[in-house]
């Protein structure tokens, strides 16, 4: 069996998924010198860039077509989706206003390094240097935040499953520090909505963030991120084709230890 090629390896999901599947050999692909998971026995390392446009399963953004990413950035799916779902979806705008407090976000793919929030004016200078392009979002007060992560071939065939983000941190990547699958069939029901009505298929990954009114969404991106072995544990094994709909059962977790090692370089 020939080995998945997983584009884009530096992010997390890359290691998830090879966690996930001991039994499957993977390829990592990345234009990052260092990656984790050199060490995993199941896994071999590859330099590629993205304008190389290899074949395999993008976990990023960046390594979608032009035009596949261009047409699933925040600025062409929120407000889309913002326009059929007025009371759940948090707007996306190309302009922050002058009032109120904003989050500046990548609009074709997650901006590298910290979060930035704040007034419109104390944004006004940031320099968009990765090319990720740059949307503003209102800045809520979250009680939850929820990944619900899966995989559609068509409105009856998906699986997928509700991760409540217990802690995450924001390095040069973003990282899920600690989740665990919870039982919220709202979301289910409001994230199969949405994916119905962008007729999308493949994966996807949608954030939503609870207030103490609602629970709306905060951002949809086309890719996996991590957290394969809790919902394969789960019950939801998205390497699988979807047959029918398969949703993750509760009370399984995971947590994210810092890893110490040595590292080899990807050669160009």
């Amino acid at each position: 069996m020939s080995p998945i090629r997983l584009l884009g390896a530096e992010r997390q999901a890359a290691s998830s998924f090879a966690l996930a599947y001991p039994e499957r050999a993977f390829e990592f692909l990345s234009d990052q010198e260092i990656v984790d998971g050199w060490d995993l026995p199941n896994v071999r390392l590859t330099f590629a860039k993205p304008e190389d446009s290899p074949e395999g399963l993008p976990l990023c953004p960046r390594w979608l077509s032009p035009e596949t990413r261009r047409a699933a950035s925040l600025g062409q799916i929120m407000p889309r989706l913002a326009e059929k779902f007025p009371d759940y979806v948090l707007p996306i705008v190309p302009q922050a206003e002058t009032e109120g407090k904003w989050v500046l976000k990548g609009d074709l793919f997650h901006r590298p390094d910290a979060p930035l929030s704040g007034a419109a004016g104390s944004l006004a200078d940031v320099v968009d240097t990765h090319g990720c392009g740059l949307v503003y979002q209102p800045e809520v007060e979250a009680e939850a935040s929820f990944l619900v992560m899966g995989r559609r071939r068509d409105k009856t065939n998906v699986t997928l499953g509700v991760l409540k983000l217990l802690a995450e941190r924001f390095f040069r990547i973003d990282v899920i520090q600690a989740a665990r699958t919870v039982e919220r069939a709202d979301l289910v029901a409001l994230s199969l909505d949405a994916l119905d009505a962008l007729a999308y298929t493949g994966w996807f990954s949608l954030n939503w963030i609870e207030m103490q009114d609602r629970t709306r969404l905060a951002s949809f991106r086309p890719v996996p991120h991590a957290g394969l072995l809790t919902l394969r544990q789960a019950g939801a094994d998205l390497l699988e084709e979807p047959k029918g709909v398969t949703v993750a059962s509760p009370n399984h977790g995971f947590m994210a230890y810092p890893h110490y090692a040595s590292y080899k370089r990807i050669g160009a």
